[in-house]
């Protein structure tokens, strides 16, 4: 599923909302503009378990990053944890973004420009902070235990 939305910011204090007016029932991605203007294909992304809330004919929903192992085209993602793709919207070959049902889809997935891709970082000030927090601790230094507080 491609839902149009807002381009993701990890530190909204209420986590990265999106509307639609179904849940995704696993990956989707988020079509959006960037602060150049840019069109762009950001994901996969996922649904956060139990963030659903149905207002307005449809549902807002948080998303994050996936954070599981990915092979072929998608493997770049396996080594930067809560890291997704971007994709130019404008260089997508026809046919794999695909219209039905007052939805749109990205089939042919193979097809997106993977090449021409970078990553997102998407991590959450609390990720960081729990990355921050065991950094600190495997190097045996005393704030290690103190810095989530």
């Amino acid at each position: 599923m491609l839902i149009d939305t807002d381009y993701p910011d990890p530190a909204q204090s209420d986590g990265m909302v999106c509307f639609s007016n179904s849940i995704p029932c696993s990956a989707f991605f988020i079509s959006c503009t960037n602060e150049s203007g840019r069109r762009l294909v950001i994901g996969p992304v996922e649904v956060l378990e139990g963030s659903d809330r149905e207002e307005s004919g449809g549902y807002y929903f948080k998303y994050r990053a996936q954070d599981k192992p990915f092979g072929g085209k998608w493997g770049r993602i396996n080594g930067v944890p809560h890291s997704t793709k971007v994709f130019d919207y404008d260089l997508i070959p026809d046919g794999v973004i695909f219209s039905a049902l007052g939805n749109k889809y990205l089939v042919n997935c193979d097809f997106l420009p993977h090449e021409s891709s970078t990553l997102l970082d998407l991590s959450s000030d609390e990720n960081i902070i729990r990355w921050a927090s065991g950094l600190l601790k495997d190097q045996n230094i005393g704030v290690g235990n103190q810095f989530s507080q």
